[in-house]
């Protein structure tokens, strides 16, 4: 079992990444709403294309800024990042339906309720596994984690 002090250290040694990833997350809900609003009120779009444009647009910006900035993996092969992140992105999506399905058909909570439960839970999965597994770093490529540089490596100073 994952002790108190074992949980405050993983805290502090990743709170730079973990607030960057908190407000990233917090800019890609930004720019989803914010395109879904320029497609759907302004140019005059269905709210279904609308939708989708945006949570692609939403999608790509969270995987680039994160890619870069977040986890500093920028050296690290792509594709193999897209698949990944693509598989998230789904596990995501089956999760969150099923915590809203199970919060509001068994225990007849709110869908809001579910939402919200969803959400929380995900953005720690989602932040882990990005770091562990989407985009981890080889002990070659490790960086410094408070350092925030979007730069490659070889256009550093």
């Amino acid at each position: 079992m994952l002790k108190i002090k074992q949980l405050r250290n993983f805290f502090y040694e990743n709170k730079i990444s973990i607030a960057l990833f908190l407000v990233v997350g917090a800019l890609t809900s930004l720019i989803n709403f914010s395109s879904f609003s320029l497609f759907w009120r302004i140019m005059g779009l269905s709210y279904t294309i609308s939708a989708s444009i945006a949570y692609f647009l939403s999608v790509a910006f969270h995987f680039i800024i994160n890619r870069r900035i977040t986890f500093k993996s920028y050296d690290a092969e792509p594709i193999s990042q897209v698949t990944k992140y693509i598989a998230l992105v789904a596990l995501n999506y089956v999760v969150t339906i099923g915590i809203i399905r199970f919060m509001t058909e068994t225990l007849h909570a709110s869908p809001y309720f579910g939402l919200l439960l969803a959400i929380t839970f995900m953005t720690i999965i989602s932040y882990l596994l990005s770091k562990y597994w989407v985009f981890k770093l080889d002990a070659k490529n490790q960086r410094n984690s408070h350092a925030i540089s979007i730069l490659p490596k070889s256009e550093r100073p």
